[in-house]
């Protein structure tokens, strides 16, 4: 990762693995790669070797390195250690991002600190970041097994960061309290990746020929934010539609997934197969529970589902009913999901050109290209003048 020593690089250290599922830090950080040499660093696994800490790459492109943190004594997930930080801190000396002189460590180029997670902000006292940013895409303090020291680390990173965004406008709201100049960046969209999915450039997927329409789908992270009791409630009442719940299954037992014929639960996919199994959707649903940990929630699948034209049903997310209808449909209730899906199926011309219009406005409007030059007209302001 050659690049002239003033050139502006970025250290991004997440609680999500670079190669896991495809979201919110891979699209703005390939988009940043275009501009700025990237190191991102997975959250620490554990793994039994005499090693006690090690790096190993994950992916790698010209201009962006993912690596995945690995310990030895790793006692709960989202924990990062001194040693750990001193392994990052050689990685960048090594790199030729930081030098060591005179018994100090110092950067060797403009140097951004980019947190997905507050956990690591320890990384602080062994690097020198000329910037540091917070991404808050998440309430990560109220997902299940969250670390019980996030929010004392939360207050730290407030107190550290330079610039401080926000995924979705409750998210914004919140952080705010804590740091008030907060910067709402949506989560956006790959607007030509999921323009496929109405284009007729994608491949038809064979698991789902032979399935019974209308097909009424969901991917995205199969975890605790999902209502799984509306999930089955809503199959039950319609089994003779095909519902298909796309994505792996995390932080609860699969055998807690509802188990009807007419569910079907294709796994994990690659993000490029996406919007083939998105064409194949006569109606997207978001069936999230309202919980604690969706509180915030504004789903990057959102944006994904328009850019299809898909109509869709979800659940009364707070910042999903902000935009409302026609672009997307809201229900609470079993009887009212199953009421407004098939409005859906049945939607006049009329109906559907005003939803598409609604929906494709939004879409234009939070691109991942717009957010990211939006994103690097912060930094170009944020960064001390005589860098």
């Amino acid at each position: 990762m050659e690049a002239p020593v003033n050139q502006l690089a970025i250290l991004c250290l997440s609680h999500l693995g670079w190669d896991w599922v495809w979201q919110r830090p891979q699209q703005i950080l390939t988009r940043l790669a275009a501009h700025y040499p990237v190191v991102y660093i997975n959250e620490p696994r554990h793994r039994s070797s005499h090693i006690e800490t090690a790096l190993e790459r994950v992916f790698c492109e010209p201009n962006l390195i993912a690596l995945q943190l690995f310990s030895s004594t790793l006692a709960d997930p989202g924990q990062w250690s001194s040693n750990q930080f001193a392994l990052i801190r050689d990685y960048l000396l090594e790199l030729g991002w930081l030098t060591n002189a005179e018994g100090a460590t110092r950067t060797a180029r403009p140097l951004i600190g980019w947190f997905y997670t507050p956990m690591p902000v320890g990384i602080i006292d062994y690097i020198p970041f000329n910037l540091v940013i917070y991404d808050a895409m998440d309430e990560l303090a109220n997902f299940k097994g969250a670390p019980a020291e996030i929010r004392q680390h939360e207050k730290r990173l407030f107190a550290e960061a330079d610039l401080v965004f926000a995924g979705s406008p409750s998210l914004c709201e919140e952080k705010r309290k804590h740091f008030p100049l907060t910067h709402l960046f949506s989560s956006g969209v790959d607007v030509a990746h999921f323009g496929n999915a109405l284009s007729g450039h994608v491949d038809s997927i064979p698991e789902l020929n032979e399935m019974a329409h209308p097909i009424i789908g969901f991917y995205g992270v199969l975890d605790e934010r999902l209502d799984l009791q509306l999930l089955d409630s809503i199959a039950c009442l319609r089994p003779n539609w095909t519902w298909v719940m796309l994505g792996p299954v995390t932080k609860i037992d699969p055998q807690e997934l509802p188990k009807r014929k007419n569910i079907l639960y294709p796994g994990m996919k690659h993000y490029d197969e996406l919007p083939s199994y998105l064409s194949a959707f006569d109606v997207a649903i978001m069936p999230f529970a309202l919980n604690k940990v969706t509180i915030y929630l504004r789903p990057t699948k959102l944006l994904e589902f328009m850019a299809a034209r898909k109509p869709i049903v979800s659940t009364p997310l707070h910042d999903v009913c902000a935009i409302g209808s026609p672009a997307v449909s809201v229900a609470a209730t079993p009887e009212q999901f199953i009421a407004a899906i098939e409005s859906a199926l049945n939607e006049t011309p009329e109906e559907k050109a005003a939803r598409v219009n609604a929906q494709t406005e939004l879409v234009l409007m939070n691109s991942w290209e717009t957010i990211v030059e939006n994103i690097r007209v912060l930094i170009d302001e944020a960064l001390p003048q005589n860098l």
